[in-house]
C-alpha cells in the first residue's frame, strides 16, 4: 500500500493562450506558504521539464510526489507594460497537516531548548540569592 503522492497546494488550468496558468492557491499549502506564487502566473517548467504541450495529467504527475520531497517550478509572471519575468520557486510537496506536524515538532524542540535555558537561569539566580 504505497503512500499517496502529495501536491503543492495550487490549481492550474489551460488558459485561452494554451498556457498552464495558476488559477487558485490553496490555504496552508506549500505554494501559499512560499509567498512566491500568484494567481495568474503561468507554469513554464517543472524541475527541468518544459510543460508546453504536455497534457494536464502529465503536468499533475510531475508536480505531485512523495510528501517532503521538493519540486522546482519555473513560472512566468506578467509585469506592467506587457513584459514578463521568469521566476524559479522550490516547493516542498505535502498536505497542510504534514506542514502542521513539522511546525509542531519544531515548536516542541524549541520549547525543550527553552526549558533547558530556564533551568540554567534558575540555577544562576539561586547562586546569586545565596550571595545576597
Amino acid at each position: 500500500n504505497a503512500p499517496r503522492p502529495a501536491g503543492i497546494g495550487m490549481r492550474v488550468e489551460l488558459n485561452s493562450r494554451r498556457e498552464i496558468e495558476v488559477k487558485a492557491i490553496h490555504r496552508n499549502g506549500s505554494a501559499e506558504r512560499s509567498g512566491s506564487i500568484l494567481v495568474g502566473d503561468t507554469l513554464v517548467a517543472i524541475d527541468a521539464d518544459k510543460v508546453s504541450g504536455l497534457p494536464m495529467a502529465a503536468i499533475a504527475q510531475l508536480i505531485r510526489g512523495p510528501k517532503g520531497s521538493t519540486v522546482l517550478l519555473t513560472l512566468r509572471r506578467p509585469s506592467p507594460g506587457g513584459a514578463s519575468e521568469e521566476i524559479k520557486v522550490e516547493l516542498t510537496r505535502g498536505t497542510p497537516s504534514f506542514f502542521l506536524e513539522i511546525e509542531n515538532a519544531r515548536a516542541a524542540s524549541k520549547l525543550h531548548e527553552l526549558k533547558g535555558h530556564l533551568v540554567e537561569v534558575e540555577l544562576e539566580l539561586d547562586g546569586l540569592r545565596s550571595v545576597l
